[in-house]
């Protein structure tokens, strides 16, 4: 059990002990890891990004219903100011008085910021209730001919 002797050139089992073992990965933090823990690193690495990942897309799935939500009762509450600035009477229903406010909704807000220049959430709403009270009179008329509408006409 003595000292070995330094390789030589000729020496083939001198050259394999000079030879680098396995290479250890360090994910970057300087830490190296043996290469049974460097997958359970990766993979708790990619665990912790599908969480990032589900979290922000609920975020904004969540934000999304909020605003079609919103966008839903805006639509009413215009419709319904619409249908009571409109003289007569108007066969809809709530769910065509929803969808003529929203419809009015956003043609009134497209034309008050990019015609008229509005910016402020009383110009809006006013163009707004306009558009809805065009958009109601143009298609009353037009749910009294459906079968179920109110044939009074």
């Amino acid at each position: 059990m003595g000292q070995q002797a330094p390789p030589t050139a000729g020496d083939d089992a001198g050259a394999k002990r000079l030879q680098p073992g396995p290479r250890r990965g360090t994910l970057g933090i300087g830490r190296a890891l043996a290469p049974g823990r460097r997958e359970v690193a990766i993979g708790t690495f990619i665990a912790i990004a599908a969480l990032v990942v589900a979290v922000v897309l609920g975020v904004w799935f969540i934000g999304l219903a909020f605003q079609l939500v919103i966008t839903l009762v805006a639509g009413l509450l215009i419709g319904v100011t619409a249908r009571a600035v409109l003289p007569g009477d108007q066969p809809m229903g709530l769910l065509a008085t929803t969808a003529a406010g929203v419809a009015g909704s956003m043609i009134g807000g497209l034309l008050a910021r990019s015609v008229f220049g509005m910016s402020g959430l009383l110009g809006r709403t006013a163009v707004s209730v306009v558009c809805a009270v065009v958009v109601i009179a143009v298609f009353a008329p037009q749910l009294r001919r459906l079968p179920g509408g109110d044939d009074k006409a």
